[in-house]
């Protein structure tokens, strides 16, 4: 009776995403954490602007107060400038962190590539090693980018625009939050039953 090899398991995604993580991005910690820093003025500033907008709104369109025109306007050019800097800033150290990731990861197939034997090659057209060693790492640049940059600068929105909209009137952000939740449990409590309604 012959026995059959075992096949090698297919790591997940989650090991995956560990396996990288722990292999390239770990090294790069101080570098995201600054692009953090940035993320985070980005996003103060995010606030300010949307905080700026009750003075405009009072006291230089509604009571016509024309010496508040000045300080509000350079006020705004201030923050939007200092957003500007900001994302710039943190912008370039996650395309640099990227580019340092994606140069290790290519190096370290190259070198994997080197020690293998003539039949790997007869097997696995150049095309396709060519496609993986640029195209697919290239992928992996842009989920690392992309995501830790969608991630932090969105979070960081958000918690200072909530932030602004707690400090203008929380009474009114309360009530808000508590009648969304119950729409939300209502809409899933209907999606269910209907969901039930049908064999």
């Amino acid at each position: 009776m012959t026995k059959h090899a075992a096949t090698p398991q297919t790591p997940s995604t989650l090991d995956l995403i560990k396996r990288l993580v722990r292999g390239y991005v770990r090294p790069h910690w101080g570098a995201i954490g600054r692009a953090g820093i940035f993320m985070a003025i980005a996003g103060a500033m995010t606030g300010l602007i949307a905080q700026l907008m009750q003075p405009i709104l009072d006291d230089v369109l509604g009571q016509q107060e024309r010496g508040m025109i000045m300080p509000v306007a350079l006020a705004v050019f201030a923050a939007f400038a200092v957003r500007g800097v900001a994302t710039y800033a943190h912008t370039i150290i996650m395309v640099k962190v990227s580019q340092t990731i994606v140069g290790d990861i290519q190096k370290r197939l190259f070198s994997h590539f080197m020690g293998l034997d003539l039949a790997f090659f007869h097997a696995h057209p150049s095309g396709q090693l060519l496609s993986r060693v640029v195209n697919d790492v290239n992928v992996v640049r842009m989920a690392l980018s992309d995501t830790l940059t969608g991630i932090g600068k969105s979070l960081t929105t958000l918690v200072f625009l909530v932030a602004v909209m707690v400090y203008q009137d929380w009474s009114i952000i309360t009530c808000r939050l508590c009648c969304s939740s119950l729409c939300r449990c209502f809409y899933w409590g209907c999606g269910e039953e209907n969901s039930g309604a049908f064999p």
